[in-house]
């Protein structure tokens, strides 16, 4: 579960380009896909996950980002 929330940070790449760019129209879009690639990584998982142990914690270290939940 703690897994599949962090999926959608593969795409941060398209918040960094919405913050450089002057024009707010193409910044919206970056926003909105942004926003729509969360679908795309839970097409195929609709059921319902697991339950989490207590503590259970999952880490993810990419370029730019530490993605860290409990």
């Amino acid at each position: 579960m703690l897994q599949k929330i962090s999926e959608i940070m593969e795409y941060q790449d398209l918040l960094v380009k919405a913050n450089q760019t002057d024009d707010p129209a193409l910044r919206m879009i970056y926003v909105a896909v942004f926003n729509m690639c969360q679908y795309k990584a839970t097409a195929n998982r609709v059921s319902k996950p697991f339950n989490p142990l207590l503590g259970e914690t999952f880490e993810l270290e990419r370029d730019g980002y530490r993605f860290l939940a409990e």
